[in-house]
């Protein structure tokens, strides 16, 4: 590992809140994606209880531990809102530590998730034999490096500019289609 590097567990924490007195439901089930975006569960709730479930608070992140039949990516989500949500408790829920809120943006670890060489690092660091699983303790042993607040920002804020134009120009797409 280079010198100027960490390890992001150094950084980061695992959330364990559950949903044990039942304050969320079924409308506020989420699933990750290997699009590294929160989506409607797929899972089957049929006779589910929702108590287990990991709750996930806004600039917080879940993954899902298995990596087989990703498509060679991880699934990851990252709550990007200011509301709460609920996942089973099949996957990792974690943040940046509060000491680490003004040294490391979780806007801009989560660009540091979408990246496919994080991808790439995960399928590589995932054991198994026919189901492959990158846990909590390879998560915490990536090799990361914080660059500085200034830079973190600059990153963020071109991300955000860049989406927002996306959404444009795919709403001015979606109105000629019509």
């Amino acid at each position: 590992m280079k010198s100027n590097y960490n390890q992001l567990g150094q950084y980061i924490e695992m959330v364990s809140r559950t949903n044990s007195d039942l304050k969320y439901g079924i409308e506020d089930v989420r699933g990750c994606s290997n699009t590294k975006q929160m989506m409607q569960t797929r899972a089957n709730l049929i006779g589910r209880t929702y108590e287990k479930f990991i709750v996930l608070r806004p600039q917080e992140f879940v993954f899902n531990r298995r990596t087989t039949r990703n498509g060679e990516k991880i699934g990851m989500a990252y709550n990007n809102t200011d509301r709460e949500y609920i996942f089973t408790n099949d996957y990792v829920a974690f943040r940046v530590k509060q000491e680490y809120l003004d040294k490391l943006l979780p806007d801009y670890l989560y660009l540091f998730f979408c990246r496919d060489e994080f991808d790439r690092y995960a399928r590589y660091k995932s054991t198994g034999s026919a189901t492959e699983f990158f846990n909590w303790e390879d998560m915490c042993a990536v090799p990361f490096e914080i660059p500085p607040m200034d830079f973190q920002q600059l990153v963020v804020n071109a991300y955000k500019v860049l989406n927002k134009r996306i959404e444009t120009k795919q709403k001015i797409n979606d109105n000629l289609a019509a």
